[in-house]
């Protein structure tokens, strides 16, 4: 599904202050597909929440003429789903930070750019809202497909019943796909998808000889990975795909499945055999394997959904206030250092605009792969906003982790990312505990200070935050 898909599927309330940026915001969502709804004061949204709940309430602090915990509870008894983003300064956050169990989904900083940073954050509760259905959905049939194997376990004799135990003693996904190709009378090649070097790559085959298929691949044009899972569900093959079928493998006459989970392609299935196939057959086995792969990655997402971003695979928001929290305990106690860094990626909005999300999110992916290959054990990665990945950095001093955001910003400046020759470039802000904050919050607000002022200067650069007035530091860290 596509971003504009996804927006026309979703209403949106908007309470700010009156003024040009509350109206500018509106009409931004609005435009970017959403069904927004401009409301001028605290009453009006309790009225239109009763006739017609939004999925979405963009709101201020200041526009209310209640506390704000009598508006949310308001709200959510009015209807328990609606899901908030806070448009607040960044000196609220840790008051705001005690309403996440509350449906506060996204916290948006005043300041400059706010239309598009709130249409960011919108985005985000969006596609969050879509996976949590199609979950439900998934479940759902799951559930469905659980009735009808304990309706034929009465009978000895279940062909159905045979076949889910049969999947269900596979313990990963690639068993998975391998018992599948076992119980198909043709020969078969599962594609994966890679999406981090945007390509497909032969990674397991029936009925054909290993060398054959070793190091089959083909890499995808940027117009083709745009919008591939889209073209993969309407029927479309990458032309480079069908290219290493015919050309490579010498198969002519085949037939193929799509394997997606939510709205990521795993991969694509192949099927061939002699004249007499009947491609027919492989219908009703897929169905069940379908079903079986997608539940296996649904229990294992489930698995790690309290802490992992479900985009970059990184620890989330929830997970980093939690550990930030532990590391400074750790950090006084032993009367060592604790860095933060915090990276955004420069000009993602018109990367994203230009490109689409898909390839944004591969962009993020691939940013997150390399910080982790270039952190130490100890070290923990977050995401913890839409563009924003934060690095604790545990016994490590402000200048070397002004060294290690540096190395960083130059390694990825110089990677090549599959964007017809555009340059991915980081924006920075790093500092420090003790030296240049008091605390878990003051160390998260000064980190976020030194990212926006770069980030506000054009980016590609690091920048160490610079108290504005002298920190007496709970103990000495040596230069």
């Amino acid at each position: 599904m596509s971003i504009d898909q996804l927006r026309a599927q979703f209403s949106v309330f908007v309470l700010l202050p009156t003024g040009d940026t509350n109206t500018e915001l509106s009409a931004s969502l609005i435009e970017a597909g959403y069904q927004a709804s401009l409301l001028h004061s605290q009453e009006a949204v309790i009225e239109r929440l009763k006739a017609q709940p939004p999925h979405i309430l963009v709101f201020s602090s200041e526009a209310l003429t209640t506390p704000l915990s009598e508006f949310v509870e308001q709200v959510l008894t009015l209807n328990s789903e609606v899901q908030f983003v806070c448009v607040a300064p960044v000196a609220q956050s840790e008051t705001l930070f005690e309403y996440r169990e509350y449906n506060f989904s996204e916290l948006v900083p005043t300041g400059a750019h706010l239309p598009a940073r709130v249409l960011w954050a919108t985005d985000r509760v969006s596609e969050t809202l879509y996976l949590t259905y199609q979950n439900e959905n998934l479940l759902q049939k799951n559930q469905e497909l659980g009735q009808v194997e304990t309706k034929y376990n009465a009978e000895k004799e279940s062909p159905i019943s045979a076949k889910i135990a049969f999947y269900k003693a596979c313990v990963n996904k690639d068993e998975v796909v391998l018992a599948f190709f076992r119980r198909l009378s043709c020969k078969a090649i599962f594609f994966k998808y890679l999406p981090t070097v945007n390509s497909f790559v032969a990674l397991s085959a029936q009925g054909v000889d290993v060398e054959d298929i070793k190091g089959v691949g083909s890499r995808l044009e940027p117009s083709e990975s745009k919008e591939l899972p889209t073209q993969l569900r309407e029927g479309v093959l990458p032309q480079a795909l069908v290219q290493i079928l015919k050309e490579g493998l010498h198969v002519s006459r085949f037939e193929w499945k799509p394997l997606l989970v939510q709205n990521w392609v795993e991969g694509v299935l192949v099927f061939w055999g002699d004249e007499k196939f009947q491609f027919a057959s492989i219908e009703n086995e897929f169905l069940i394997f379908d079903l079986i792969y997608q539940k296996m990655h649904l229990q294992k997402k489930a698995d790690s959904l309290d802490f992992h971003d479900s985009v970059t695979e990184l620890f989330n928001r929830n997970y980093y206030f939690r550990k930030l929290d532990e590391e400074m305990a750790r950090a006084r106690r032993l009367e060592k250092p604790v860095s933060l860094v915090k990276i955004a990626i420069d000009h993602l909005l018109e990367i994203e605009q230009s490109f689409g999300t898909h390839n944004r999110d591969l962009i993020l992916r691939s940013i997150a792969t390399l910080v982790q290959k270039t952190s130490r054990v100890n070290d923990i990665t977050c995401r913890t906003n839409d563009n924003e990945i934060t690095l604790i950095l545990p016994h490590c001093a402000r200048k070397g982790a002004a060294l290690r955001a540096e190395r960083l910003r130059r390694i990825v400046e110089n990677h090549s990312f599959a964007l017809n020759g555009v340059q991915v470039t980081l924006a920075s802000g790093v500092s420090e505990y003790p030296s240049l904050s008091l605390d878990a919050v003051t160390l998260d607000q000064s980190t976020q200070q030194a990212l926006e002022f770069i980030v506000s200067r054009g980016g590609n650069k690091v920048c160490m935050f610079k108290p504005a007035q002298a920190i007496v530091p709970d103990f000495e860290v040596p230069l």
